[in-house]
């Protein structure tokens, strides 16, 4: 199946849409996949910090939700998307 037939893509071009669930849809498919990169970011914290992946795959979706968003691509195009929107400013 070609990658914009995908359901994630689907998905990523109905948020963008205007389609809540759309954004729903994607979070929770790809969930395990913030999850890492969540971790992966977390990991070059301080020992004593506080944030949990979860509360940054919570303010991604907050920071997402407020912006114009981008002519998503597909999952990788998202989830470098992502990753740059949780990196520390």
């Amino acid at each position: 199946m070609p990658e914009d037939e995908l359901p994630v893509t689907k998905s990523l071009r109905d948020w963008k849409g205007g389609d809540a669930e759309g954004a729903g849809r994607v979070i929770t498919s790809l969930y395990s996949d913030l999850h890492r990169v969540a971790s992966q970011l977390l990991s070059s914290e301080r020992t004593d910090h506080t944030l949990q992946p979860t509360a940054l795959i919570n303010e991604l979706y907050l920071r997402l939700a407020g912006t114009n968003l981008p002519e998503w691509r597909n999952r990788t195009h998202f989830l470098a998307v992502a990753a740059n929107t949780l990196r520390p400013s």
